[in-house]
């Protein structure tokens, strides 16, 4: 069994997102955890007392501007996503995405139902493609029906090979329903 099956995944834990942040002025709350903003530095409190304090640094892209990151207690590194219980970055809590833990079909189908939504529709593989929205070009339209379907078609032949149907690869009349 791989060394990646024993660590845990970042859905596991609770995150406290920059973005969230920013989002709700300053402050939020999760779970008993609570963090805000103080000048440059994020605040965490669990129960009543502070667990953390987490430097909040701003850097300047060449473009203009400026964007905020968190500074990983650990490793110094620049992060968007800081996670409990030790509230430190991903890599320092040793977590992985969710998505590490699935197999090249069920990606596929995500990036299907993904496509799908982008599009308008809602997500079903079995309803039938969504319409070109208004604005969008054809040439964009149909490379993101293409790719939905290769996925759809890759899909399709993992769930069949996982349901011990080798013999019945997908063919054109699988997915002409969803044309």
């Amino acid at each position: 069994m791989p060394r990646s099956a024993f660590r845990s995944l970042t859905s596991q834990h609770w995150e406290i997102d920059l973005r969230d942040l920013r989002r709700q002025q300053g402050i939020v709350s999760r779970g008993g955890i609570k963090a805000f903003c103080v000048g440059n530095q994020v605040l965490i409190e669990c129960g009543g007392r502070q667990v953390a304090s987490i430097s909040l640094t701003a850097i300047r892209p060449h473009f203009g501007g400026r964007r905020f990151y968190l500074r990983c207690p650990e490793c110094r590194g620049l992060v968007r996503i800081i996670y409990s219980p030790q509230f430190v970055c991903r890599r320092c809590a040793g977590l992985l995405h969710p998505s590490t833990r699935q197999r090249g079909g069920d990606r596929a189908i995500e990036r299907a139902v993904r496509l799908r939504r982008r599009l308008g529709g809602d997500g079903c593989l079995l309803e039938r493609f969504p319409a070109r929205p208004k604005g969008m070009h054809t040439k964009t339209w149909l490379r993101l029906f293409n790719e939905c379907r290769h996925d759809e078609i890759r899909g399709i032949a993992y769930a069949t090979d996982q349901l011990g149907f080798r013999d019945y690869p997908p063919t054109e009349w699988m997915i002409a329903s969803t044309l």
